[in-house]
């Protein structure tokens, strides 16, 4: 069964939502709802297990939205030496 496991996606950013090997209609609906109830980025992935399949099911994003995403979550260098 679908199960909502409120504390794991809370500490998430994104959630697959399409998968190019598991079409199931249902168990995308619900991906899309947690998605948007936990404000996670949606995902879609190949989900590859051969070179052949490799970016047969991708993700798109604008380059305006690449960076407000980059900087929303203030990403910092760091390095062994720190």
């Amino acid at each position: 069964p679908i199960v909502e496991k409120t504390e794991i996606l809370k500490q998430c950013h994104g959630i697959e939502v399409y998968n190019l090997l598991h079409k199931d209609e249902l168990n995308q609906n619900f991906a899309e709802r947690l998605a948007k109830k936990y404000g996670l980025i949606p995902l879609t992935n190949s989900d590859a297990h051969s070179l052949e399949k490799i970016g047969n099911c991708y993700n798109e994003i604008s380059i305006e939205d690449l960076i407000q995403q980059i900087e929303k979550f203030r990403f910092s260098k760091k390095d062994s030496l720190d």
